[in-house]
């Protein structure tokens, strides 16, 4: 493995973590829009409690990952930057506006016993909620605009929304945030209700109901990538055959879990499926980055560089772990009520 490939490799490590934890909280935001019934919103303040703590600190990844790109492989993040103004663009506009929405919704109009008491309260969780699917939809049509191979720094900067690929990108990366906070609040929800609570019933039906969606959108992908990145498409069943493998059976290992109500391990299990098609995708589109011919090897730093970026980015996975681990433990506990 090349220094080049390494520091890709770390980045993806990043990336993933973003799609995974940040994923959730995108998703969590989502549901606000979609949650019905009479528990509603004792449902969104479920949801609120998993993620309000932490929800910033998932956008360190970003950061990590835009970062890595840009000292590493400069001369892809600026092809790419370019080819993706649009999506990008209304991408961090979703992401700038959801927590500006976040914290007016919950600091200068807080809901009061499950309602709205101001218009411009609930204008702002609209907001919140609307912002929460933006950016994971506009990520995921980037990346489906990619995958074509047909992007170029000069397209016109309308052309990622030219592919049907694309916009079957935008809804698997939605429908997969969707499921992560499904299956992620199952357990927040036991904790807090007991697992005998009405509530916790609906977190597992919705978990269950969007892991199977998201599986079957998934599958409905396979014509679409065929005809629209053929290259692409044969090198994912040619050489990320076990990713795709391990992904599937972690998605039905998800869907049992619920079933059984083993939470904790379903949390898990939704992880590596989602993982897993992160990683077989990149896998497969190595050693392009999809956008003017450009290789790991063409558009990286030099070598020196490389190499001071390497360590730079494993000291900085040191020291965010440990410190996102400690992060999630102390404000996810249940204060203790005898006092």
């Amino acid at each position: 493995m090349t220094t080049a490939e390494l520091v890709l490799v770390i980045i993806g490590a990043g990336a993933t973590a973003y799609a995974l934890f940040g994923g959730a909280d995108f998703g969590g935001g989502t549901w606000h829009l979609l949650i019905r019934g009479p528990r509603k919103h004792r449902a969104r303040a479920t949801i609120e409690h998993a993620m309000g703590p932490v929800w910033e600190a998932n956008h360190v990844w970003l950061i990590f990952v835009l970062i890595g790109l840009f000292s590493a492989f400069p001369t892809a993040y600026g092809a790419l930057s370019r080819a993706l103004t649009v999506p990008i663009g209304l991408a961090l506009i979703g992401i700038v506006l959801r927590g500006a929405a976040f914290v007016f919704a919950h600091n200068a109009y807080p809901v009061k016993d499950g309602v709205h008491h101001s218009p411009t309260g609930a204008l702002w969780h609209r907001a919140f909620a609307i912002s929460s699917a933006l950016t994971p939809a506009m990520l995921g049509l980037s990346l489906g605009a990619l995958a074509t191979g047909k992007l170029s720094s000069s397209s016109d900067i309308w052309a990622p929304f030219t592919f049907p690929l694309a916009w079957w990108g935008a809804a698997l990366t939605t429908a997969v945030a969707i499921m992560l906070a499904a299956v992620f609040v199952c357990a927040d929800a036991k904790r807090q209700y007991g697992s005998d609570d009405p509530l916790v019933e609906d977190c597992r039906r919705r978990a269950l109901i969007s892991a199977i969606a998201t599986g079957a959108l998934a599958l409905t992908g396979v014509p679409v990538l065929r005809d629209q990145a053929p290259n692409l498409a044969d090198a994912l069943f040619d050489r990320s055959p076990l990713l795709i493998g391990l992904s599937v059976a972690a998605g039905l290992a998800t869907i049992a879990l619920l079933w059984a109500r083993q939470y904790t391990w379903a949390r898990l299990s939704a992880g590596l499926a989602s993982a897993a098609v992160l990683w077989g995708w990149g896998w497969a589109q190595l050693p392009h980055f999809g956008i003017d011919g450009l290789t790991v090897e063409s558009a990286a730093a030099p070598s020196a560089t490389l190499t001071v970026i390497a360590l730079i980015l494993i000291a900085g996975f040191a020291v965010i772990i440990p410190a996102l681990v400690v992060m999630f433990r102390v404000f996810q506990r249940e204060p203790d009520r005898s006092l």
